[in-house]
């Protein structure tokens, strides 16, 4: 190369160097990606009183209580401004041919250097909105739908972190409502009070809100009520600034799952248009306020256009009681009965106005400051610490966020196990709301004499659940991945296992196989019809189980999200086309049911999950005390870049044939008769990492209380159709075996291990209190526990051909259990299997004199006559199986049978 061409070629790179550094990232769009202005304009001042809210608001626990109610009254008004810009910028963007201001929104989260992680959550809404939106066509070659929902997930994952961060100590706060430690939280709060100090947004809002009221309107006007004349333990919910399209939805769905009610403070503006005149224009708005009534809440007045009313001339102030009442009788059919000022500001001639309208003033005193947190579990523990202190008051929410509808559930949780007591306005005061319905209501806990035995399989009741759910997909046939082979199988066999060994109804379980199992039929079923609180209710669990391609997508920051790929998922794009673990957690959040355990036959990273802590109690009562707790959970069959292994015996992935296995019993590592989702996944994960490249990864969601989803054992009736190993899964059993040793060698080194830490817990807390009481040693297992053990095992050696081995523990069983008709069934079946025929008919006999419909007892029997030549007999029982199992798998070939005899 020329010296000249090689100083031409530094030159011009000095000057786009220059330009890198002197002008703004935004500038360097393409000429028709330029930015708007104003939005960017709007887009500063979100970020501004955002910044500032939370500068303001920020340890305000610490303050003095005039202090803390003078922050709280400013950060309010804060608070609403940013949300009116936040609806302005949203109307803008949501209207037709707006691909230029949402790549500019889309170039502004993701590009601007000077934005904070934490900085990007005052926009989550927003972004989630607009990602809903369908994009209209225009002259741009690629609508940026897809990029926006690439954004959507950045910025859950940067919640989900700051979650995280929060769930470490929110599972602590039960009963405390501490405050803890916060690094990544405090480190961006720092950064802000070295550039915003509380000083100067005092003196930018000094004459905004009024001094606090005297202290006779605080709680004793006649008018008013605060919640702190309520007895002890009683609250009411409520909720301000809806109706929301969205989010006042959920919100009544979870009060709906809890069966209580609660009072909506609403915005006229929100509800439609009231001129001078009195003629009123309802908006689409106020069909959400009309639900909310059919639901039996109340609504009421929060004036029209949210202003400080003290500050307003009588007239406008006036105008915005009254436009507002028009709207809500408009929608009720009623005069509204409640009002509640915005920001609490009202002086004596507001509440002389409002008395004579025959309204009362509803205040607060416990204040969640949803609107200043965007960490749900945050402001959960905010509520719950401000309770602690008061033990009754009305709660203020605002039904227009999602971190407030996600922070409702661990808040009423935890109410309702310190036994207290929600109130709604009846039309004159506040009193116990009436009590809901049974089946919407979560069940007392099991105690150690309901859960003795488990119950026959023909009889499948479940001390742990009301109800059992199930979403179960599997694909083979991809439109653009690459095909599988095993993954319907795999799904086939889950849903036998749950419907065969743990009582789940078939009516229950969507199965989604193959072009079912679509990006919108998921969703349809995890996000809208379980999330119906009529259907699944809170004493309920829900498995999820995937069988298909994962995916992860390794941002810029390098976080990792993620996805599962459903059958129409676009290859090149697929985050905008698949689904994410942002939004599986999302509508986890949202599914009423306590325990919810995602199982993915997939391989994939971002998970953002908690490890589960390994240890396995022998107690009944922790299992009391995990079923109480809530809980989602996920095990997956390996991390990112990992291949799943799809060839493993009986036609299964190796990852479910473990999984699959696991479920037989094997994974009851503690013997109880119980799997927890913790010991699946340590079951699983050593032996899927031995047969195949991939680590199975298991854990609890973000939001998890540590709880456990449980699978109760059951015995399973053998009969001629019971499956057994083939040649291949013979010889992995063998290799099984080796590593079950060692799993179960591990367990009793973790249990020695523990039970030494609680011994020496024990000793240390009687040096330091003297007096304490130390725990009682674990139960010993019972004879039932014991004879259901006995009885899996012995199945297990069936499935091994193992016969021999099997009788012997099938005896043990009886013995045992000696009145147990299925086990007396298994017993006499390993002796048919055998060729001892005279035993055989000996325990099947006493089978069906313990329960004389055993269906599969009648077939068994059935067939040792016909191998001993007693034909009529043989006929007269196939007679009497066909009729009580008339659908069974041998039906055809018993029918045949029967015709010959």
């Amino acid at each position: 190369m020329k010296p000249k061409t090689l100083v031409l070629l530094g030159s011009g790179l000095l000057a786009i160097a220059l330009v890198l550094l002197f002008v703004p990232p935004s500038r360097l769009l393409p000429p028709r990606f330029r930015e708007d202005a104003a939005l960017r304009s709007a887009l500063a001042s979100v970020l501004d009183d955002y910044r500032k809210i939370i500068v303001l608001m920020d340890g305000a626990e610490s303050l003095d209580e005039a202090t803390r109610a003078r922050y709280a009254d400013i950060g309010q008004v804060l608070f609403w401004r940013k949300q009116q810009t936040l609806s302005q910028i949203s109307a803008k963007l949501s209207a037709p041919n707006q691909q230029n201001g949402i790549r500019q929104l889309i170039h502004y989260l993701s590009a601007d250097a000077s934005l904070h992680d934490a900085d990007k959550l005052a926009f989550l809404d927003l972004v989630e909105e607009l990602a809903s939106v369908p994009q209209a066509s225009s002259r741009f070659r690629r609508s940026p739908l897809a990029d926006l929902k690439a954004l959507l997930d950045n910025l859950q994952s940067i919640q989900l972190a700051y979650r995280e961060e929060v769930t470490r100590i929110f599972s602590q706060f039960a009963t405390r409502g501490a405050a803890g430690s916060r690094e990544k939280w405090e480190t961006y709060v720092r950064d802000l009070r070295s550039r915003i100090s509380r000083d100067s947004i005092l003196a930018e809002f000094g004459g905004v809100i009024p001094a606090e009221p005297p202290e006779e309107m605080r709680g004793g006007n006649s008018n008013e009520i605060f919640g702190n004349e309520f007895a002890p333990k009683s609250v009411a919910l409520t909720f301000d600034d809806g109706p929301h399209p969205k989010y006042t939805e959920q919100v009544l769905a979870l009060l709906r799952k809890y069966g209580i009610k609660a009072c909506f403070f609403e915005v006229g503006a929100s509800l439609g248009t009231a001129s001078a005149t009195g003629e009123v224009k309802l908006s689409p708005n106020a069909e959400y306020s009309r639900k909310v009534l059919e639901a039996g809440h109340s609504i009421a007045n929060h004036s029209y256009s949210h202003p400080v009313l003290s500050k307003l001339p009588e007239e406008q102030r006036n105008s915005e009681i009254d436009r507002t009442n028009l709207l809500l009788e408009k929608v009720a059919g009623r005069k509204p009965e409640l009002f509640r000022p915005p920001y609490g500001a009202r002086n004596q001639a507001i509440l002389e106005r409002i008395g004579s309208e025959g309204l009362k003033s509803i205040m607060w005193n416990i204040d969640s400051m949803d609107w200043a947190d965007p960490i749900p579990e945050s402001i959960a523990m905010r509520v719950l610490h401000q309770l602690n202190e008061k033990h009754k008051g009305i709660i203020l929410f605002h039904d227009i966020h999602k971190q407030s509808v996600l922070a409702l559930s661990p808040v009423i949780e935890e109410l309702l196990r310190q036994n207290y007591t929600f109130l709604a306005f009846d039309g004159k005061q506040f009193t116990k709301s009436a009590a809901p319905v049974q089946t919407e209501r979560a069940a007392p806990p099991p105690t150690a004499a309901t859960m003795t035995a488990a119950p026959a399989a023909s009889d499948s009741k479940h001390s742990f659940y009301r109800e059992s759910w199930a979403v179960i997909a599997g694909i083979n046939d991809y439109q653009s991945w690459p095909k599988l082979r095993y993954a319907v199988n795999d799904a086939n066999g889950i849903e036998e296992a749950l419907v065969t060994k743990f009582g789940f109804k078939r009516e229950n379980i969507r199965k989604l196989l193959n072009g079912e199992a679509t990006r919108q039929r998921i969703m349809e079923v995890l996000g809208d019809e379980f999330t119906d609180g009529k259907k699944v209710q809170r004493e309920d669990r829900v498995f999820f189980f995937f069988a298909g391609h994962g995916a992860t997508r390794t941002l810029d920051d390098g976080r990792q999200i993620g996805f599962i790929i459903p059958v129409d998922a676009d290859r090149t794009n697929y985050y905008s086309t698949a689904i994410s673990m942002t939004a599986l957690r999302e509508a986890s959040d949202l599914i009423p049911a306590k325990h919810i355990y995602f199982v993915m036959d997939s391989c994939y990273s971002g998970l953002a999950l908690s490890r589960g802590s390994g240890a396995f109690e022998r107690d009944r009562s922790y299992l009391e005390e995990v079923t109480r707790r809530t809980s989602r959970q996920i095990l997956t069959a390996g991390g990112a870049d990992q291949q799943v292994a799809d060839d493993g015996p009986n036609g299964h992935s190796v990852f479910t044939w473990a999984l699959l296995q696991g479920l037989d019993g094997q994974a009851d590592l503690d013997g109880n008769g119980v799997i927890t989702a913790s010991e699946l996944g340590a079951y699983v994960s050593p032996i899927v990492s031995s047969f195949a490249k991939q680590t199975p990864t298991v854990g609890n969601l973000v939001g998890s209380e540590g709880g456990e989803f449980l699978f109760e054992l059951q015995s399973q009736p053998l009969t001629s159709v019971s499956k057994q190993l083939d040649g291949k899964s013979l010889q992995l059993t063998e290799q099984l075996e080796s590593l079950e040793k060692q799993i179960a060698a591990k367990q009793q080194e973790l249990l020695r291990l523990q039970a030494s830490i609680q011994s020496e817990s024990t000793k240390l807390a009687e040096i330091t209190h003297a007096g304490v009481v130390p725990p009682p040693p674990a139960h010993p297992r019972s004879k039932v526990s014991q004879a259901y053990e006995m009885d899996r095992q012995g199945q297990q050696l069936y499935r091994e051909k193992k016969y021999d081995e099997a009788l012997k523990k099938f005896q043990a069983a009886v013995d045992l259990k000696p009145g147990d008709p299925v086990m007396l069934n298994n017993l006499g079946f390993i002796y048919y299997v055998m060729g001892r025929y005279d035993d055989a008919l000996v325990w099947l006999q006493k089978t069906l004199a313990v329960d004389p419909k055993r269906k599969e007892a009648h077939g068994n029997i059935a067939d040792t006559f016909l191998k001993l030549g007693r034909r009529a007999e043989a006929k007269e029982h196939y007679q009497q199986y066909l009729a009580l199992f008339p659908t069974s798998p041998r039906a055809a070939e018993v029918r045949k049978l029967v015709a010959t005899l």
